[in-house]
């Protein structure tokens, strides 16, 4: 069962004794100070007067702890609604909360326990003690360790008593322990129960498809992680992808979104030429990634709404690609100069494999 859920069953538990614990002290208090109970204890007379005399230091002591029982509910409602009005606080409960909140519910237990027992002596106030018969632990636990060995007692061992003796080791012939035996027939009984959950209305799995089913799930989870890891890229960690099943991808998006701007072929229309040396935001692949990304001043928007960080390395991987393609009616040159960069950076991290994958667990 859940910590948090076995924690909380406690704290109602401990909340519902307490409740318990205030209502019986009421009823102490309220039973005390009636006309009805002081009748009973002068019509006890004078000689139980002077036995409760003889004992004035023990009942004092009695009546101190009753008071204090009655007050220690007040003081437990109190720190509860002093908990109760921190609502912002969000508890984390561990193990060492678990003991803590078990030892106080089993304190609360013994404290109403107790009210519950003077509660019950001072109904009987008028009433003589009844005495409770002795009882015989020995007899007791004899009977017990007969209900658990179901062996023959001492002095009468010799009506099970075999004929094999070795070296003054007498053999009895004593039943089975009835603790054995009806374990072996629970073992049985579970045995059945295996047999026809697994076997016979196939319900459950047996080791090697818990095995395989086991093994189905941490891949999907490991999947999972591959694929949140293939999109965990930013302008600080991209790269650019060489291998040609990427760039062919980044193309199809170029085609898609990017030409009605900047040309089928990169030479540049409302947006500016690609395939010059001469670039308003540079042209690094994490300068092509983060304007991709975040969009631009002059106009060109953000697309990381619309595409995810391994498309937007594709695309920028493509149009890096672009430069000195040298294609007809470009665009007059924008921006500073940049000399042509070689990035001979292999496409390892965002394979063609994955970025399908990738590309269809966000669709």
């Amino acid at each position: 069962m859940n910590t948090q859920v076995i924690f909380w069953f406690l704290i109602t538990m401990g909340i519902i004794q307490m409740i318990a614990i205030y209502l019986m002290g009421t009823a102490i208090r309220s039973l005390v100070t009636s006309d009805m109970f002081k009748k009973k204890v002068v019509s006890m007379g004078e000689a139980q007067e002077k036995e409760s005399a003889s004992k004035s230091s023990s009942n004092g002591a009695k009546e101190l702890g009753v008071l204090l029982l009655l007050l220690a509910p007040q003081f437990l409602f109190a720190a509860t609604e002093a908990t109760v009005e921190n609502d912002g606080f969000t508890m984390v409960v561990g193990e060492s909360e678990l003991y803590v909140a078990l030892v106080i519910n089993i304190l609360l237990l013994g404290i109403l326990l107790f009210m519950k027992r003077i509660l019950t002596s001072l109904l009987r106030v008028d009433k003589k003690p009844v005495e409770e018969p002795e009882i015989d632990l020995s007899v007791g636990a004899k009977k017990f360790l007969h209900i658990l060995t179901d062996a023959v007692p001492l002095d009468q061992e010799e009506t099970v008593e075999t004929d094999h003796e070795y070296d003054g080791i007498r053999e009895l012939d004593n039943n089975l322990p009835p603790w054995w035996k009806y374990g072996f027939y629970l073992s049985i009984a579970v045995a059945v129960l295996y047999l026809i959950n697994y076997h016979v209305l196939k319900t459950g799995d047996l080791q090697i498809a818990e095995y395989e089913r086991t093994m189905e799930e941490e891949q999907a989870k490991v999947d999972a992680y591959l694929i949140s890891q293939a999109l965990n890229v930013d302008e600080n960690s991209v790269v650019m992808l060489t291998e040609e099943a990427d760039l062919s991808r980044g193309k199809g998006l170029f085609m898609k979104y990017c030409k009605v701007c900047h040309g089928a072929n990169g030479e540049g229309l409302v947006g500016p030429n690609m395939t010059d040396d001469y670039w308003i935001y540079g042209n690094d692949i994490k300068n092509i990634f983060t304007t991709v990304k975040y969009g631009a001043k002059n106009g060109m928007k953000s697309w990381k709404d619309e595409l995810n960080p391994v498309q937007m390395q594709q695309v920028s991987s493509y149009i890096k690609t672009l430069q000195a393609t040298d294609p007809p009616n470009q665009k007059e040159p924008q921006g500073d100069k940049y000399e042509l960069e070689e990035t001979p950076v292999s496409g390892a991290e965002n394979t063609a494999e994955e970025s399908d994958e990738v590309t269809a667990n966000l669709r």
